[in-house]
């Protein structure tokens, strides 16, 4: 029988709730007090009290101390009965008391009322209540699928944090082995649509692993959220690196230690990294031996110097399989790992001035060039298939890397090693890295621009025109030469005899003495050869020159070493060096029938024209005719070099000049009034970046047509081009920058990576140029949305959502987000009058929805007389809109409060997102401002 009144159990558990929620420290002491009473009281006085307490901080939405202690002091009573539950009923270990089912019957009913806080806390709770419960934890097969489909349905919650918290509580209700388990269906589904980055965060810290988890994560690698990248790479360090490809590693290093946050590089440094390294038993030769040495060089050299961070320098010598006596890897050791590893360390003690360690693994720079003189001899001492070779040239090219850390101030060190990359740039033993390296590193072993660049063209030559050297035929006396015919008659009488002898025995079938004869006549015809020969002198006069050689690999290495020379620091100008390689090898490269060489021959004269103002001006349209090949890399590099034409010498200096009409009108249309947008404004198909020179519109015409190429490379390059013209103020054009907006949102470009990160890159930094770039880009903003609006039917466009078009244009041009150069100037008071302009006009070409959203995200600021404005051009629409949903009356509530001034623009996370694009800011405040607003109409209406 209870022994506890109904008047007293509320008082009691009031007291021990109001305790519960100033620290965890007496939890304990208070479940003991709330389980003796729940054991005295009556059962249903006990759950009625006990859920009125939890109706407080159920109701309260914000994550302060006195609610989250509330909410574990709930949590860990409920899964205290279930344990106890568990010891007195052995045949049913998931069964629930009474109290406990009735608790939970009360929240799941309570899972989709109007207040948000509370939809949130039944979520909150559930997520605690679960993850309290031991690891090996049963639940009733009844209230798992209440309480699954409960969950299951708020993960379809309007409010992200109520979507956020249903992931966490989903966790333990998942079977990552089952592949029909609609959990982590769910999750996937999540992963990948939800537009919250919360939520997205959220299913990255509670899905179970499994291989459709692991390839959903990969991808989740490059979200725009910062939080969501870091918490993928947190899930991926808890995978094996053997679980994973090798292009899937590298890619995850590569990308993630160039990651724009900070916190994300320093999860790879700090939790990837280690971890893999562990999973590989600590040996550095495995982790570069499973990220490919050969292949990913590039990136093992940004991995390793962070792990050499974290242990002591003198340990890391002895990971190298140096034979100590010599400080050489033993030639016939060398591989791909550990001469990797080895140039790696040498690098990292180098840039730390470490020069006692470096000493302890390198011997001096003469004794290491012939180490490299050695290696290549044996490169050339037998036959090796191509792998054999390619592997042979990439550890030379690691071994010419390490030679590079020596202090040159050793002379005899210094020609030695001059020497040695002179014989390797005249031998077969290249790559065209090698040949790279070489050449660029000759810049510090010859400081001398004139004899460096002689000493160059001198090894051209070589190659191109190697020298013979003439054999001279020793003269003897006319007694000699008596004497020596007379030996040969005497030889010659003596092999007749011979002869008839050999002749005989073979009659008489003597075989034996028959092949002893044949063996004395072939020696004595050897005599008479020798006597015959003439004994040879080395001529004296001068070598002669053997035919210039012209076939591809030649004239590759040729234009390679000529490129590596014109592209050194320090030349500035084309010297006479230069001028006679142009003119005597490269321009006649160019009507080379091998397309590698013509391809050489281009990236050659086109680096001299970057460096002679005159020679562009006359030789650079030779770029343009090259449009007519079929050929990409052609294009390509032609491509690279217009554009770095434009780029240092200006559009001008071609004749390919913009249209200041644009501008012109623009700063008439400021000094009369505020513009607003008519319907006759420039579109983007038919704009025009040049002067009424026909070829010049062509050209233009060619390169912008680019910008839409099937290949990924070329479309990349022209757009590169583009966005490094309009950052360098070459350009100013509204109907292009509208063009690279529509290109980063359309669906056929999602696979280019590239592509996508230079666009990202570019409007981040235009948006930073200040007023000017923000008046472009509000400008392009009408084009923009009306060219995919009325995007013709199967055209990709059709896929691209134009709130995300609005929502990345007004989020570029927030001033208060970018602080341009004006601080009190603002593009989106001017952008509003322009919006509000078309969706009054008759014959609008924008969904009015679409428009009237936008205005929601516009930050404005008005004078009186323009609110005044403000106001008649929204009662217009008002009468113009007969029938408006609910969206729709929401929008227009929103933006006359904004310009009232009675609603500022939620903050939520843009403190920790602030390197976000603007897209993500939209995304995660819509909701919060459609909830503000529907809030404050709740109360209105709970008022009246």
């Amino acid at each position: 029988m209870p022994c506890v009144s109904s008047s007293a159990v509320i008082p009691a558990m009031t007291e021990i709730f109001t305790i519960a929620q100033e620290s965890k420290a007496k939890h304990r002491k208070l479940l003991k007090k709330l389980k003796k009473l729940y054991d005295d009281a009556n059962e249903d006085e006990f759950t009625n009290a006990f859920i009125n307490c939890i109706k407080v901080p159920f109701t309260v939405i914000d994550n302060n101390p006195a609610v989250m202690n509330t909410m574990h002091f709930i949590a860990s009573f409920a899964t205290s009965l279930i344990s106890s539950n568990e010891t007195t009923d052995t045949t049913d270990p998931g069964s629930m008391c009474q109290f406990l089912a009735q608790l939970i019957d009360f929240l799941l009913k309570s899972h989709d009322v109007v207040d948000v806080a509370v939809r949130y806390r039944v979520c909150h709770f559930f997520n605690l209540f679960l993850n309290s419960m031991g690891e090996d934890a049963l639940i009733d097969d009844e209230f798992f699928e209440k309480i699954q489909l409960s969950l299951t349905h708020c993960l379809l919650d309007k409010s992200p944090k109520v979507r956020a918290q249903a992931t966490y509580a989903l966790h333990r209700l998942q079977e990552p082995s089952n592949d029909q388990c609609p959990v982590i269906k769910l999750y996937l589904f999540h992963l990948s649509k939800d537009p919250s980055s919360e939520v997205r965060k959220a299913v990255i810290s509670s899905i179970g692993r499994n291989g459709k988890a692991l390839q959903a994560i990969l991808r989740r690698t490059r979200d725009i959220s910062d939080t969501v990248r870091k918490a993928a790479y947190i899930f991926i360090s808890k995978i094996l690196v053997r679980s994973l490809t090798i292009r899937n590693r590298e890619a995850l290093l590569r990308e993630g230690l160039k990651d724009r946050s900070e916190s994300v590089r320093n999860v790879i440094k700090e939790t990837l990294l280690p971890a893999w390294l562990q999973h590989l038993n600590n040996n550095y030769i495995d982790l570069i031996r499973a990220l490919d040495a050969e292949t990913n060089s590039e990136t093992i050299s940004m991995v390793l110097p962070i792990l050499f961070n974290k242990i002591e320098k003198t340990a890391l010598i002895k990971e190298i399989p140096l034979d100590f006596n010599e400080k050489l890897i033993p030639i016939d050791n060398l591989n791909s790992e550990n001469v990797v590893f080895w140039k790696c360390l040498v690098d990292y003690f180098h840039q730390r001035q470490c020069t006692d360690l470096i000493d302890e693994c390198l011997p001096e720079l003469s004794k290491f060039c012939q180490y490299i003189s050695k290696y290549q001899e044996k490169m050339t001492s037998g036959e090796y298939s191509n792998i054999e070779k390619m592997t042979q040239q990439f550890i030379l090219y690691q071994l010419f890397e390490i030679a590079k850390t020596y202090d040159l101030s050793d002379e005899a060190g210094r020609s030695n090693l001059k020497q040695l990359m002179i014989d390797t740039l005249l031998n077969e033993n290249h790559t065209g890295k090698i040949i790279d390296s070489i050449v660029k590193y000759c810049e510090k072993v010859i400081p001398d621009i004139s004899t460096r660049l002689n000493c160059l063209a001198h090894v051209i030559s070589d190659i191109r025109v190697p020298m013979k050297t003439n054999i001279e035929v020793e003269q003897i006396s006319d007694d000699e030469q008596h004497e020596r015919l007379m030996q040969i008659q005497r030889i010659k009488m003596s092999m007749v005899t011979l002869e008839n002898e050999l002749y005989d025995a073979v009659q008489n079938e003597d075989f034996i003495e028959a092949q002893r004869l044949k063996q004395v006549l072939s020696d004595k015809q050897k005599e008479i050869d020798a006597i015959n020969v003439n004994p040879a002198v080395p001529q004296t006069q001068e070598p002669e020159a053997c035919e210039e050689k012209n076939d591809p690999d030649t004239m590759i290495k040729c234009l390679q070493i000529m490129c590596g020379m014109a592209q050194a620091p320090s030349i500035k100008t084309l010297t006479p060096v230069l001028r006679s390689l142009f003119e005597n090898m490269a321009l006649g490269a160019l009507l080379h029938t091998n397309n590698p060489v013509h391809i050489s021959a281009l990236k050659a004269v086109g680096i001299c024209l970057l460096l002679d103002k005159e020679l562009a001006k006359k030789h650079w349209m030779i770029y343009l005719l090259q449009f007519t090949e079929e050929d990409r890399d052609v294009w390509i590099v032609s491509l690279k070099v217009i554009f770095d034409l434009f780029l240092l010498y200006g559009l001008d200096y071609f004749d390919v000049a913009p249209d200041d009409n644009e501008n012109n009108s623009q700063n008439e249309s400021r000094r009369n009034g505020r513009p607003l947008y008519n319907n006759t404004e420039e579109d983007i198909t038919g704009f025009s970046l040049v002067s009424e020179n026909e070829n010049n519109n062509n050209i233009v015409k060619i390169m912008l047509a680019l910008l839409e190429h099937g290949d990924q490379d070329i479309r990349t390059i022209t757009t590169e081009g583009f966005c490094k013209l309009l950052l360098h103020g070459k350009l100013c054009s509204v109907p292009l920058v509208s063009r690279l907006i529509i290109l980063l949102h359309n669906p056929v470009t999602d696979d280019d990576v590239n592509l996508r990160n230079c666009l990202i890159t570019f409007f981040k930094t235009y948006v930073l140029k200040g007023h000017q770039s923000h008046e472009i880009l509000s400008r392009a903003f009408m084009p923009t949305l009306r060219i995919i609006e009325n995007a013709p039917e199967g055209s990709p466009l059709q896929a691209i959502d134009p709130n995300h078009i609005s929502d990345f244009i007004l989020g570029l041009t927030d001033s208060k987000l970018h602080k341009p150069e004006l601080q009190n100037y603002s593009v989106h008071n001017e952008l509003a009058f322009s919006i509000l302009a078309e969706i009054l006009t008759p014959k609008y070409h924008i969904d009015r929805e679409i428009l009237l959203k936008a205005l929601t995200f516009l930050n404005v600021s008005y004078d009186e007389e323009s609110k005044k404005d403000i106001k008649i051009a929204l009662d217009k629409i008002i009468e113009t809109m007969s029938e408006m949903n609910r969206n729709v009356k929401t929008y227009l509530r929103i933006f006359s409060r904004k310009v009232e001034g009675k609603v500022t623009q939620p903050t939520g996370e843009q403190q920790e997102q602030s390197q976000e694009p603007p897209t993500q800011h939209q995304e995660d405040n819509e909701n919060e401002l459609m909830e503000q607003d529907e809030n404050e109409e709740c109360e209105s209406e709970k008022s009246a």
